[in-house]
């Protein structure tokens, strides 16, 4: 409702002569500002929320020590990689601090199939699995499923791809 409204308006003030410099300045910053958001979403290698946190708050240790997602607490907290963690206890900050690499999501927390795939997708905390040590997330359970069928090669894919796919791809879906 509101664009439409500020479409509007831009229209107005365009087919009015006297008005036009104003016209083409807003659209001008309005394509900056758009520019601005795309690049920050491109740059993002840390798959977070508004808030910077990681994994939608689970703790990064629990996928490993109590083979579910577990709910951190946000006052037990510590930052890796661009990143906010949040985890259930003392002990698995500790173990986390003492062996962040272990415990970190790999591709950022994007979902591992969309990273072999090229690009960087959101994913669903229920996808998650833990093979070889590393912890995967996939977008949803039918992509969970396409990167069950060849995991070692999805992998060694996304491994390729990471490099670039971490600091040039936009967010996309399936």
């Amino acid at each position: 409702m509101g664009i439409k409204l500020f479409l509007r308006i831009l229209t107005r003030v365009r087919h009015s002569k006297l008005n036009y410099q104003i016209y083409m300045i807003t659209k001008f910053l309005l394509f900056l500002l758009l520019m601005g958001v795309v690049s920050t979403l491109s740059a993002q290698s840390v798959n977070v929320d508004a808030q910077g946190v990681a994994l939608e708050g689970h703790d990064p240790v629990a996928f490993f020590t109590d083979q579910k997602p577990v709910k951190g607490v946000p006052s037990i907290k510590t930052t890796a990689e661009e990143a906010t963690y949040y985890f259930a206890n003392n002990a698995n900050l500790e173990a986390f601090k003492a062996e962040p690499k272990k415990y970190l999501p790999a591709y950022g927390g994007f979902c591992a199939y969309g990273v072999a795939k090229g690009g960087k997708v959101k994913v669903q905390i229920d996808t998650w699995q833990v093979t070889d040590g590393k912890l995967y997330l996939n977008y949803d359970q039918g992509v969970k499923t396409k990167f069950n069928k060849d995991v070692p090669g999805f992998v060694t894919k996304a491994d390729a791809n990471w490099p670039k796919v971490s600091t040039s791809n936009p967010l996309f879906s399936f």
